[in-house]
């Protein structure tokens, strides 16, 4: 969301992730936001619609029976929040798969890994002129989340 409240919104970015703590592995499953599904109640609409509906509740619920994946947690945010956690956990560890030149995002990345704040982590989420497409654009995400993800986990112990 640009601005507002996030659950008035449609969703931008929609994953899954899962993870192992004790092997200390994880992965993650990208949703295309344009994806045609079922959303209970509302019919066949496009995914990211669940959010704006029906908010976080509607939003999982839809993922889960589209899934069969049981959903324990979520982590709703708009812009400026996705800036502020990877400027609170140090900055993001990210691997840049192609070379970015992109004025309307600011992204502007030579291949290989980046140390980045959160104004480049949400530049280099949001850039649409790259390999894929929309479908491109998600897997960067789905790269930015993991390594947010590996910094929220990795350092919790597992209790026996």
């Amino acid at each position: 969301a640009r601005g507002g409240n996030p659950a008035n919104a449609r969703s931008d970015s929609i994953h899954v992730l899962a993870i192992n703590p004790k092997l200390r592995k994880g992965t993650i499953l990208g949703i295309a936001r344009d994806s045609y599904v079922n959303i209970p109640g509302h019919g066949r609409r496009k995914i990211n619609e669940a959010l704006n509906l029906g908010g976080p509740s509607l939003a999982v619920r839809t993922v889960r029976e589209l899934t069969g994946i049981p959903i324990t947690f979520y982590m709703l945010t708009a812009f400026e929040g996705m800036r502020r956690i990877v400027n609170d956990l140090g900055g993001a560890d990210v691997y840049v798969p192609y070379d970015m030149n992109e004025k309307n995002s600011g992204a502007y990345f030579q291949k290989g890994w980046h140390r980045m704040d959160g104004g480049k982590a949400l530049a280099f989420t949001r850039t649409r002129h790259i390999p894929g497409g929309a479908l491109g654009r998600s897997e960067n995400q789905g790269r930015l989340m993991l390594d947010i993800l590996k910094k929220l986990i990795w350092p919790i112990r597992m209790r026996a």
